[in-house]
């Protein structure tokens, strides 16, 4: 696990950084992220997050967001993770986990039925990691994964 690091709900100051980073992540993993759509949420975490029943996190080192998870809610009660990436130096040491468990909290405390992800297919290695946390496709036609809260 790294160290020296904050998980932190973003903050509208942060959003101008947030884009940058998410397009620079996007960019080196072949994920398209277009200026003007893909970071229109992103640059403002209250209208693009909160204001649509969910919530945007970032890891924060060194004064630097290397990292980041938002989810919103659907229109049947259920969250959609919008994007979760960090920087490349910082995966696989576990901050991808806390990010998630940040959602998976916040999940919990809403009382929503289920959390849902759908990843590009350049995105395995997320889709693998949500499948270990007991992530499930969503249908049988679909690559969408899907976490169903108990009652």
């Amino acid at each position: 696990m790294a160290k020296g690091f904050l998980i932190r709900a973003a903050v509208r100051e942060d959003g101008a950084l947030l884009a940058n980073v998410a397009g620079a992540i996007a960019g080196e993993v072949g994920v398209p992220f277009v200026v003007g759509r893909d970071d229109v949420p992103l640059r403002d975490p209250q209208a693009g997050y909160r204001a649509r029943g969910g919530e945007c996190w970032v890891v924060v080192m060194r004064d630097t967001i290397v990292g980041s998870l938002g989810v919103i809610r659907d229109a049947d009660g259920a969250l959609r993770l919008t994007h979760w990436f960090l920087a490349a130096d910082l995966r696989g040491l576990g901050m991808g986990g806390l990010l998630l468990e940040e959602a998976f909290r916040f999940a919990r405390t809403a009382g929503v039925p289920a959390l849902r992800a759908a990843f590009l297919p350049v995105c395995r290695t997320a889709q693998a990691v949500l499948k270990v946390r007991g992530f499930h496709p969503e249908d049988a036609a679909s690559e969408n994964l899907c976490y169903e809260f108990s009652a």
